[in-house]
């Protein structure tokens, strides 16, 4: 609530994404390769990294029109899972957006938010403009 007091508690009883060789590599070579600020530290951190056997289920969440709507780590055909849920926690809908990625982050979207049913996401072009596009869930 506005005050900061807990609304509801409610369990997340979905299937978790594994983390594969694969996943595992795309995060180290986004520290060893991609990253300018984790790049020059990479040797110092290299033995820190530890990995769960699962990803979170929550990888991002937004709260808008009574509804929450929750970005999984789960992805098909360039698309991502979106749960729908209710305020309380009940399961409306699950969708799968388009979701436009920042650049060799494997951490980052590019500016999103979800208003009236709507993704809203700001997009760079190659000419350094942004575009604003609006996706209706369905």
């Amino acid at each position: 609530d506005p005050q900061g007091k807990q609304l509801s508690t409610f369990p997340l009883k979905y299937a978790r994404t594994r983390v594969t060789a694969e996943i595992k590599e795309t995060y180290l070579k986004y520290y060893r390769e991609l990253s300018p600020y984790w790049r020059v530290r990479w040797e110092r951190l290299k033995d820190w990294f530890r990995f769960p056997d699962y990803l979170p289920i929550v990888q991002y969440f937004v709260v808008a029109d009574q509804k929450i709507y929750i970005l999984t780590y789960k992805g098909e055909n360039e698309k991502f899972q979106f749960l729908g849920l209710d305020i309380n926690g009940k399961h409306l809908k699950t969708v799968f957006l388009s979701l436009n990625k920042e650049k060799d982050d494997v951490f980052g979207f590019t500016p999103f938010c979800i208003k009236n049913g709507t993704l809203y996401q700001f997009i760079e072009t190659d000419e350094e403009e942004w575009e604003l596009h609006a996706t209706a869930i369905q």
